[in-house]
């Protein structure tokens, strides 16, 4: 079998297209490029030993599940521009993160039928369910209501220091007068 080089430019460009966001199959890999595919998996696997104990710096699929968890954990605290550099600084996408968020809920699913199968058939349960889902209900609604009225007394307040600021003015003008 006859062995080719490849320069380190193309290998280095290669590895770096491996490890992107979104790489792209090593068999497209191959096809593309005429690189076969066991000197693909071998400079993968050499980049990955190369650069130990630094998760965000390989492929997002080649990411153990432990390490998947933890990144969907860490995203779904965050928002805004935080998630941003979150995201950035690991190397992955939101749409990766919802996908692995949507793996790890259809493998607990299972889990929560078995969960609701048990809850119907406990009637006691059932009902104190409902009762706390009622309870839940009118808290959220009170929540809502305290959150508006202390809206309104904020632009009441507002109102009022305006109003005073124009009575002293007026007052002032008619002085001078």
């Amino acid at each position: 079998m006859r062995q080719t080089s490849y320069s380190a430019e193309l290998k280095e460009s290669i590895i770096r297209r491996l490890q992107g966001p979104n790489p792209p199959k090593i068999s497209e890999l191959s096809a593309d490029t005429g690189i076969s595919l066991s000197t693909l998996y071998q400079w993968r696997k050499q980049a990955i030993s190369q650069t130990p104990g630094t998760p965000h710096d390989t492929s997002p699929h080649l990411r153990s599940a432990e390490e998947k968890w933890h990144l969907v954990k860490r995203a779904q605290e965050l928002e805004g521009q935080e998630l941003g550099v979150f995201l950035r600084q690991e190397g992955v996408h939101l749409v990766q993160i919802d996908e692995w968020r949507g793996d790890i809920l259809r493998a607990l699913k299972p889990m929560n039928k078995k969960r609701n199968s048990r809850s119907k058939k406990d009637p006691k349960m059932v009902k104190r369910i409902k009762q706390l889902e009622t309870e839940l209900k009118r808290k959220e609604a009170a929540l809502a209501e305290a959150a508006a009225l202390l809206l309104l007394s904020k632009k009441v307040e507002a109102l009022w220091a305006e109003e005073d600021a124009d009575t002293a003015q007026r007052r002032e003008k008619r002085s001078s007068k």
